[in-house]
């Protein structure tokens, strides 16, 4: 079976330090930011087997190009690209954003 390769953008590695961060100190939930960012990283790795359609969305298409695709954990969108046999993870934003 093919898996494509996973490689971050900085700006997506920082969205998940920042999102880690929030809930660890802000919410005072450790236990929560763990399973929650768990859940990004498996969302992902589906990501890194099927792949996943092109986003429909016009700011999306706008920041990150005609081939920007997204998928969804819980109220978070991660916004990547597929280039070759590489899926770059470009950014992880609340869904809300994402107009």
């Amino acid at each position: 079976m093919f898996q494509y390769e996973i490689i971050f953008t900085p700006e997506a590695t920082d969205d998940i330090n920042q999102l880690t961060h929030y809930i660890e100190n802000e919410l005072m939930l450790p236990q929560t930011a763990q399973s929650y960012i768990a859940g990004i990283y498996g969302t992902i790795g589906k990501i890194s087997f099927v792949g996943g359609a092109i986003s429909q969305r016009e700011y999306i298409q706008m920041l990150y190009g005609p081939n920007a695709r997204t998928a969804i954990y819980k109220k978070m969108t991660i916004v990547f690209n597929i280039i070759d046999d590489v899926v770059l993870i470009r950014r992880i934003m609340p869904g809300s954003m994402v107009l």
